[in-house]
């Protein structure tokens, strides 16, 4: 019998794989194929993919934003982000660079209040850059059990800081850190003396014409938001304190995100040119081929992307900059590896 499942399963292979080379699928065929694959395997109830070639944007929107209701995705559909939003952190730290009210160069703790001064190693301190690139050799996020990394207070943050160590030298390796990027927030509002959602809202959103990107805790009046899924098991939105915004507060939609990267490639000249050129710019080699510049990773010459997880959601923006083509793609299940099919839609693109 079992030999008889493999010749079965093996004929049916190979008549695929023959009918695909009679009849190949198209670009948007196989962009389908590809995204539908995560709904197939239960990964996620809906998923959202926007494309950006040759000036010109498409959707592709598969599944739904509940698993328990039939409300189909859209382009406009609103997801977490999760990690995407560190690029939103960097841009705003880039941006108070600009203006010189900050250098890239300066310790954090030049900013920071006594009851949050980071650590040193070896006599180095962090440095704001090394926070953006993640070298600052911070852990990865607050180890409080039981405690969710977006719901710790500052009191709970300086407790945590009195005793923390540095895995190494700042500046030295490459670590991924959210509560780097948590610190970077809390710079920005003291140094702008205003909050994370004023600044993104005054120095991004309107100036973009986001309209559907936020990083409240407020979910928006539309009911066009989807539902985080792990496995089974309903995820709410997260919440998040005045302390743990910059690692993954921002909520958007393809849509919204799409324009985001547009503006990232410098498809239109703007007065965010200057700053995204700043953002991108390496500054640390992760690996031969890889090197990250404000939180942005570049691959080879002209690839650049970030992803985010949570539990529950799932996203990703990868573009070309020389050939100003992009993807997004938002998930709400996870988190799952979106990335490799948005590397592989791009492919398609090109």
């Amino acid at each position: 019998m079992k030999s008889l499942v493999i010749a079965a399963l093996t004929s049916v292979t190979v008549l695929a794989v023959s009918c695909q080379e009679e009849f190949p699928l198209t670009p948007e065929q196989r962009i389908e194929q590809l995204a539908k694959s995560h709904l197939i395997f239960g990964n996620a109830p809906g998923i959202s993919v926007g494309t950006f070639q040759n000036g010109q944007r498409r959707y592709y929107n598969y599944g739904s934003r509940s698993a328990t209701a039939n409300e189909p995705v859209n382009e406009r559909t609103i997801y977490e982000i999760a990690s995407v939003s560190k690029t939103f952190t960097a841009y705003l730290v880039a941006d108070l660079s600009l203006q010189g009210r900050l250098s890239l160069d300066d310790s954090a703790n030049k900013f920071l209040p006594p009851a949050l001064r980071l650590p040193s190693k070896e006599g180095t301190p962090i440095l704001i850059k090394h926070l953006l690139n993640h070298t600052s050799g911070l852990k990865r996020d607050i180890d409080f059990t039981g405690l969710p990394q977006t719901d710790y207070t500052e009191a709970q943050l300086a407790d945590y800081l009195k005793t923390s160590t540095l895995n190494f030298v700042p500046g030295s390796e490459f670590s991924y850190s959210n509560l780097g990027f948590d610190v970077l927030a809390s710079i920005a509002q003291i140094v702008a003396g205003k909050s994370y959602e004023a600044q993104l809202e005054e120095r991004m959103l309107r100036p973009m014409k986001m309209a559907a990107t936020y990083a409240t805790d407020a979910l928006p009046s539309s009911d066009n938001t989807a539902t985080g899924y792990l496995g089974k098991k309903k995820i709410a939105h997260y919440k998040h304190t005045s302390v743990s915004t910059g690692a993954g507060a921002v909520k958007s939609n393809v849509d919204d995100l799409l324009t985001y990267v547009e503006f990232a490639m410098n498809s239109t000249p703007s007065e965010t040119s200057q700053v995204f050129d700043l953002v991108q710019r390496p500054t640390f080699t992760i690996r031969s081929g890889t090197e990250i510049g404000l939180s942005w990773i570049k691959s080879g010459k002209n690839l650049y992307f970030h992803n985010g997880g949570f539990p529950g959601y799932s996203s990703v923006i990868i573009f070309d900059q020389a050939k100003k083509t992009a993807v997004v793609l938002l998930a709400n299940g996870g988190p799952i590896n979106t990335t490799q099919t948005a590397f592989d839609i791009l492919k398609l693109l090109e």
